[in-house]
């Protein structure tokens, strides 16, 4: 089984902690042949004065890296 887990360091909705727990249970019950890849984007978005955090943002500001990563972990594992 192959798991892709991304999370916000500064996550304002959901706490960075859970994407870091999720990854850390998969990395110890990864079988033989799976893959776990974890990325903890900072994931900032200003607009006048204001900065969120919230979920999902990553997506948003990193968007090159997040397409980057999804294609490369879809590639390996797919085998495309």
């Amino acid at each position: 089984r192959h798991l892709f887990i991304s999370h916000g360091k500064e996550d304002g909705r959901v706490p960075v902690f859970h994407g870091e727990m999720m990854c850390d249970t998969a990395l110890a019950s990864k079988i033989k042949h799976g893959t776990v890849k974890c990325w903890y984007p900072s994931g900032q978005i200003t607009v006048g004065a204001v900065k969120t955090t919230e979920h999902a943002v990553a997506m948003l500001t990193e968007l090159d890296e997040w397409n980057h990563r999804m294609k490369e972990f879809f590639d390996r594992t797919l085998h495309l």
